[in-house]
């Protein structure tokens, strides 16, 4: 049996989580395995997963790999989707220096109409 969320409750799932996410807005590449690679936007970033967003149609549960321009490409699995949001977790988590670097590089900028 898996412990992965629905599509339904996927919000709670990552709003319990035990590690903190870090927003990002980074053009990316994935793989699915024997599959070409497609462009999508991950979203934010945390040492266990991701979350992306793309037009392209993927496969709960299959196995990914994740390539972020100057890194080496990261194994994950995608574990729930919603219309064009997908939340992957990886298969060996993040470093906490590798995470703090990637957020630094690829930091998403505020907007100017969040700021009040």
């Amino acid at each position: 049996m898996n412990t992965y969320p629905s599509s339904d409750n996927a919000d709670q799932y990552f709003n319990d989580r035990q590690y903190a996410r870090k927003n990002v807005a980074i053009d990316a590449y994935v793989r699915p395995l024997g599959d070409s690679k497609s462009l999508v936007k991950v979203l934010d970033v945390s040492e266990t997963g991701f979350r992306m967003e793309t037009a392209v149609t993927f496969d709960l549960y299959n196995d990914i790999f994740l390539s972020i321009p100057g890194f080496q490409s990261l194994e994950a699995n995608i574990i729930w989707h919603r219309e064009n949001l997908y939340g992957c977790t990886f298969l060996v988590p993040l470093h906490p220096a590798i995470l703090d670097h990637v957020s630094k590089i690829f930091a998403q900028q505020e907007s100017l109409n969040n700021i009040a």
